[in-house]
């Protein structure tokens, strides 16, 4: 993923992009993900259900995994 710490205006509030001026909820989407990121196990599941979509649970059953990350995955609290 990209490093958003590369851009400056997030921690001085200079040259803010109009885009974000305009866009108030981004803009507190990207302070969120700055200062409480997402785990990358959290990010993983993200991703697996999202290329999965509503059939993940037919996919999960046929993997050869432990049945604990099998429940990981299933999960519907972290969706």
């Amino acid at each position: 993923g990209y490093d958003l710490k590369q851009e400056k205006y997030l921690w001085t509030l200079e040259n803010i992009p109009e885009a974000l001026v305009e866009d108030t909820d981004l803009w507190l989407w990207l302070q969120s993900v700055i200062y409480q990121p997402r785990s990358l196990m959290e990010m993983c599941h993200f991703y697996l259900r999202s290329m999965m979509g509503y059939k993940i649970n037919v996919y999960v059953d046929s993997f050869q995994l432990p049945q604990y990350l099998k429940d990981y995955l299933t999960r519907l609290d972290l969706w």
